[in-house]
């Protein structure tokens, strides 16, 4: 009997607790306590709060408890390539927090008269600044064709670059960043330019990967005299080719 009498006061506490925090909840909303009244946004360096606030969609008019933070990833997400990873979380009492995980582009292309950067897998990632692209690889030589907002047909020689830029971020991403332009001809295949010295380097079509090793291997031994190098010939399988400008 003392039990059961035990079991039944506490089971009362418990119910009386729930009653009054939800009562006080639904009165503080009642009184507006839990309205949106500012949004956080977090890891966005390429999409600007703008660009993101406007594909999240929020409704400033509803409370915290009313906005779905997976419906606004989902949103957030929609269509935007450059969005990797989102989270939402809501920070009472009148806070949502948006935290962004961006991919990172590997190049840029002009297309339209507009800046796209590309991603490693070649999608096109719009809406994006000029200067916010202004440190990546040029991409040029191409004729692109819009497919879809966020794909191009992709014409000859695009596998190849991204093959070749890919490759190299492996290799050595720092090298990566010496790349200022990289073009691609039909018949010559790839040349890509350093960026301080504008030395082009001419790699051609087949066997990317391994001429890339060879160049990276000599690279080192090459960067005092770029300025007075002409080109670097990738194309011969058993060496490098260095041509100088005459004096």
């Amino acid at each position: 009997m003392i039990v059961v009498e035990r079991i039944g006061k506490l089971f009362f506490v418990i119910t009386t607790l729930m009653v009054v925090t939800l009562g006080t909840a639904d009165w503080m909303r009642g009184k507006n306590a839990f309205a949106l009244r500012s949004i956080k946004v977090e890891g966005n360096q390429l999409i600007s709060n703008e660009n993101l606030l406007k594909k999240a969609n929020i409704d400033s008019s509803k409370d915290l408890f009313e906005l779905q933070p997976t419906e606004i990833e989902k949103q957030i997400k929609k269509d935007q390539p450059i969005v990797e990873n989102v989270h939402v979380v809501r920070e009472l009492p009148t806070t949502i927090r948006i935290e962004v995980d961006e991919v990172d582009p590997i190049a840029k292309i002009l297309f339209e008269n507009t800046w796209y950067g590309i991603d490693e897998e070649g999608n096109i990632l719009a809406g994006l600044k000029s200067i916010e692209l202004y440190d990546y690889p040029v991409i040029t030589g191409l004729s692109l064709k819009q497919k879809t907002e966020n794909q191009i047909v992709r014409p000859e020689g695009f596998e190849d670059i991204l093959k070749c830029l890919n490759t190299q971020k492996k290799i050595n991403p720092l090298i990566l960043n010496q790349i200022s332009e990289i073009n691609y001809h039909p018949k010559s295949g790839i040349i890509f330019y350093l960026l301080d010295s504008g030395t082009p380097v001419i790699t051609g079509k087949d066997e990317i990967e391994k001429k890339l090793f060879k160049f990276n291997k000599v690279y080192p031994l090459l960067v005092a005299e770029l300025n007075s190098t002409q080109f670097i010939d990738l194309r011969y399988s058993t060496q490098v080719v260095i041509k100088k400008f005459q004096s």
